[in-house]
């Protein structure tokens, strides 16, 4: 009886075994499934984007006739342009950005509550660093641009340009006092602010520019990151 026990007793494990083993083959068929047709799906996606991506027309020519040169963090978020003007440094800084909204694809009408987030999705956010050489005394300008249209909302005067230079905006706003708000300044007073921006190359060509670079910048990381999951998930 004891040996016979022991037989029985024995073949429970094998039983579970085999049970785990049922289980675990189960599991790994579902995710190699799920990770096969997510791979198919990233391919598609992939392809249709580099199809449908093509290079900007007239960023070289802007750049020759403007003197700027362009910079960006080739895995990052920002993108710099540089020049000097009568012994100035220029410095614009702006991010990529996902294209807005396109309101004639919108089969609803859009409420009215929702319209200024809807407006807010077309605008480009840049700054822009004035300052000289070997020196940490210096001007930063926080504007908007829609469809090549300048509003500069502050303008901050600092001893400490290369600081303000690597902080961002809304930080700069909680922690430092940015100006009065540009719209509240005495018009003559924001009519020669504006031509003294104007005068260091910040004009609706280069508004042009920061628009579709800060698109464009983000269809790049868009590809990239698309590349990056397919070879992850790829079994």
């Amino acid at each position: 009886m004891r040996s016979g026990s022991k037989a029985v007793l024995g073949a429970v494990p094998a039983q579970r075994s085999l049970a785990r083993a049922v289980i675990n083959s189960s599991r790994a068929f579902s995710t190699s499934a799920a990770a096969a047709k997510l791979a198919k799906i990233l391919d598609k996606e992939l392809q249709y984007e580099q199809d449908n991506y093509a290079e900007l027309e007239d960023t070289a020519a802007f750049l020759d006739e403007s003197g700027f040169e362009f910079f960006e963090d080739e895995d990052g978020l920002n993108c710099y342009l540089r020049k000097e003007v009568d012994g100035r440094n220029i410095e614009v800084q702006f991010q990529a950005r996902q294209p807005p909204l396109d309101h004639e694809d919108q089969e609803e009408e859009i409420p009215e509550e929702m319209q200024d987030y809807y407006n807010e999705a077309d605008t480009c956010d840049f700054n822009v660093f004035i300052y000289r050489n070997g020196s940490e005394d210096g001007l930063v300008f926080d504007c908007t641009t829609a469809e090549t249209e300048i509003t500069i909302t502050n303008i901050m005067h600092t001893n400490e340009i290369s600081k303000m230079r690597d902080m961002h905006r809304y930080e700069r706003s909680f922690n430092y006092y940015n100006g009065p708000e540009f719209s509240s300044l005495d018009e003559r007073l924001q009519a020669g602010l504006s031509e003294f921006l104007q005068g260091h190359g910040i004009n609706e060509h280069l508004a042009a520019f920061v628009e579709v670079m800060s698109i464009d910048k983000d269809n790049r990381l868009y590809i990239n990151w698309l590349e990056d999951m397919k070879a992850f998930v790829n079994p």
